[in-house]
């Protein structure tokens, strides 16, 4: 997963899926208790670290719209790992951006993971699984999913992990949206319908599915050309669709394609 060429370290920082995903319902620390099962695919931005001699943490990205400022989860996970360890030294990372922005792929959480994972290793720092779970945490809800494995449950706030094995590889063919979804609104209109009855039409379940009439007609394109269940990942907008196998997923994209529906193919790593 890391890699070094010369001195800067190289790290691939994973997408993920919900599979499913329930909202249990608000706490009183404002945050929501949700029960998912999710998935790391291979869609992935890169990272690139580099140790300098001044203390400071510099960061670019190759996208415009990512700030770099203390809103971006890197810089966070950056200045907090060198507040916990007492390193002096900088850092400066750059941030090839792949996964879409808004897209409920967890980007955020991912760079922020994968930026903990490569500074453990970049300074030598030894930390048990546990500590990394509390480093995460003060940073965001899902961050501790990707310092885990590649499968889970997760609970809580997103928090808590429950790691599974997959016992075989899953292809998807995931539709990005042009518009994006708030999260906060996702979750009060969950809020809303957590005692009513849910009409599932696509299989995978989603509470924060608010907007399946967007949607509609794209699912039901996959389901007819033969993806076994659609619906989309954390608040969405992206749509996903699992396919039987991979020769599937090949000739369900390009049909999407063909008619002039953007997609891309991905499998769980």
């Amino acid at each position: 997963m890391l890699r070094r060429k010369k001195d800067i370290l190289i790290t691939k920082s994973f997408a993920k899926l919900n599979l499913f995903l329930k909202v249990l319902g608000k706490r009183e620390d404002g945050y929501h208790d949700i029960f998912s099962l999710v998935v790391k695919v291979s869609v992935a931005d890169t990272l690139y670290f580099e140790r300098l001699s001044s203390p400071r943490v510099e960061l670019s990205t190759n996208h415009s719209e990512l700030p770099t400022d203390e809103r971006n989860t890197v810089r966070q996970a950056a200045l907090l790992f060198k507040e916990l360890f007492s390193i002096r030294d900088g850092i400066r990372v750059f941030i090839h951006k792949r996964i879409p922005i808004g897209s409920g792929m967890g980007g955020e959480s991912s760079n922020a993971a994968y930026t903990i994972l490569a500074l453990r290793e970049m300074f030598g720092v030894k930390i048990p699984q546990t500590e990394l779970y509390q480093i995460g945490e003060r940073i965001g809800s899902d961050v501790n999913f990707f310092l885990n494995g590649k499968c889970a449950i997760i609970y809580g706030r997103g928090e808590h992990i429950l790691p599974l094995t997959l016992t075989k590889r899953i292809w998807f063919v995931l539709i990005f949206q042009d518009y994006g979804v708030s999260t906060k609104e996702a979750y009060l209109k969950a809020d809303s319908l957590i005692k009513t009855p849910k009409r599932q039409l696509y299989l995978l379940y989603n509470d924060l599915d608010i907007y399946q009439e967007k949607t509609q007609s794209i699912r039901e394109k996959l389901l007819k050309l033969g993806c076994v269940a659609t619906g989309i990942t954390g608040s969405g907008p992206t749509i996903v669709g699992i396919c039987p196998n991979l020769k599937s997923a090949k000739r369900i994209s390009l049909t999407l394609k063909s008619n002039g529906i953007k997609n891309t193919i991905t499998s769980t790593l």
